[in-house]
């Protein structure tokens, strides 16, 4: 299987990493400087999510380098969504850290500059708002789950804006924990769903995105398909799929007549996603596949 290097995903990711760390730096001066749980949420946020960009640039760097051999014949290809994998378990480790820091910070408020988190605050939105639109253009599970990490930061800065915000006028410092919980609750419920997609690609669950019946049932619409054996689908990469298959065909035909037939399967593939694709034909007195005959 030919890869050729996506230098657009690592590109924007390795900027989303330069765009963390650098504002991460900023993040933990202001936590100390404002007493805000929900800015002090955010910097360790941050600091996590560095450490998973950094990982995720690599991964995705080395992945689609032409490094298929005997022993990976593959690759790397699936680096990206080990690093997926990888990525919302650290996001949920951090998120129960900062929720068993906030709940008792609900129950005993402490006062918070409230300024100071309004002004960390706008340029908390804009920079991971920016590392965000740059991750847009990415493909693939693993800039779905940064996105995910990303979009938790502007939530959090959101919320640190609008606590700040109302304290300015009214001495309510128990906001300031209690967004925090609120926000991190609403990244926990999305992060289940990035975890129990990347255990699904993991055990080569066929994608969700892909119609099985409906691409077995234009295979045996095709002339002279009799039936068809030892068929499989799952993903490489959450992108780019694996594909086999075994047909039984009506009678012997020339080579010519063969290749079309695999040709207009691999057409119909085309037409549901890319795929890397094996295709063999068996003819009806064969024994069709190795599972059924």
């Amino acid at each position: 299987m030919h890869n050729h290097p996506n230098h657009e995903n690592v590109k924007n990711i390795g900027l989303a990493v330069i765009l963390n760390f650098s504002f991460t730096l900023v993040e933990i001066y202001g936590a100390m400087w404002t007493n805000s749980m929900a800015i002090f949420s955010d910097a360790l946020h941050d600091l996590g999510d560095t450490v998973i960009l950094s990982f995720s640039y690599f991964s995705e760097k080395f992945a689609h380098k032409n490094t298929a051999d005997e022993t990976y014949t593959y690759g790397l290809s699936r680096l990206p969504l080990l690093s997926a994998f990888v990525s919302s378990f650290i996001l949920l480790s951090g998120s129960v850290f900062i929720l068993i820091a906030a709940v008792p910070r609900i129950l005993h408020p402490q006062d918070v500059h409230a300024d100071g988190m309004m002004l960390l605050a706008i340029p908390g939105i804009l920079v991971n708002s920016a590392a965000i639109f740059r991750l847009k253009k990415n493909t693939g599970l693993n800039s779905r789950v940064l996105s995910l990490h990303l979009l938790e930061d502007v939530l959090g800065w959101v919320a640190v804006l609008i606590t700040g915000a109302v304290m300015h006028f009214y001495y309510l410092p128990v906001l300031d924990p209690l967004l925090g919980v609120l926000v991190t609750l609403y990244i926990l419920a999305m992060v289940f769903g990035s975890i129990k997609k990347s255990i699904l690609l993991f055990i080569q669950k066929s994608p969700q995105e892909i119609d099985i019946q409906e691409i077995k049932g234009e295979i045996l619409d095709l002339e002279n398909i009799l039936e068809i054996c030892d068929f499989h689908i799952w993903s490489l990469d959450s992108i780019r799929h694996i594909f086999t298959v075994h047909v039984r065909v009506q009678k012997k035909m020339s080579e010519k007549t063969i290749s079309t037939i695999k040709n207009h399967i691999r057409r119909i593939l085309k037409r549901h996603g890319s795929f890397h694709s094996t295709i063999e034909i068996e003819y009806f007195f064969e024994s069709c596949g190795d599972s059924c005959g």
